[in-house]
């Protein structure tokens, strides 16, 4: 009986302990790992605006989602826009390709990856709020005052360089340690994560062809750099 009683209260403990709140160390490690771009992943993020913004128009080239799937340091999005037009962007060694729905061809820019999920460079120690509660999950807070900037196609992120600065937010889930929200303003950014790609992507051809020439512009570059 007491061998009993002895190992339910052991239950118990390990029960109340893993209940828990996670320290601010803890949090932020969570938040660190969730924000990083995985090696072979897949994901959808949803933009909305806030109810505040009813009546107002719509940010500029703002997609109404983006659909993301990364394998290495080879990531395909597929953007939908408002009109239900889509298009695609790829990220290729340095450069970020891209199409316009609006005019013909392949557009690039020179742009590595931060190694983090779009939306999230404000993200960290100064901007911990600690735990709560979001959509039923316990998620950890992070709260912001952010400049804001739309990154054709789609893309939002904080800029340093503009001094209007919105407030922002971002819930990361305790128990999935995934991003589930970043709002800065009253744009919404609402993510879903997918299962995982199965086997390597496929660059469609005008991609290779467009990447090809902006490599070699760039070794020439980097050649003449060094003389």
């Amino acid at each position: 009986m007491i061998k009993r009683l002895l190992f339910f209260s052991g239950i118990a403990l390990v029960t109340a302990t893993a209940a828990e709140d996670p320290t601010p160390e803890q949090q932020l490690a969570i938040a660190d790992a969730a924000l990083r771009l995985p090696e072979r992943g897949a994901w959808t993020v949803t933009f909305s605006r806030a109810e505040s913004a009813a009546g107002s128009p719509a940010p500029a080239h703002l997609a109404s989602s983006l659909e993301a799937t990364r394998v290495g340091d080879v990531q395909r999005d597929v953007i939908t826009w408002p009109d239900g037009k889509t298009s695609e962007a790829w990220w290729l060694g340095r450069a970020w390709f891209a199409e316009d729905p609006r005019v013909e061809g392949v557009l690039f820019n020179v742009n590595r990856w931060p190694g983090r999920i779009g939306l999230t460079g404000w993200i960290g120690r100064d901007a911990l709020k600690g735990v709560g509660e979001f959509g039923g999950r316990k998620v950890i807070v992070f709260e912001a005052e952010v400049p804001l900037i739309i990154l054709w196609p789609g893309h939002v992120i904080p800029d340093p360089d503009h001094h209007a600065k919105l407030k922002a937010q971002a819930f990361v889930s305790v128990d999935e340690r995934r991003l589930v929200r970043v709002q800065i303003g009253d744009l919404i950014a609402d993510f879903t994560w997918n299962p995982p790609p199965v086997g390597e992507p496929a660059v469609p051809p005008r991609f290779v062809k467009r990447y090809a020439a902006v490599e070699k512009t760039l070794n020439r570059e980097r050649k003449g750099g060094g003389k």
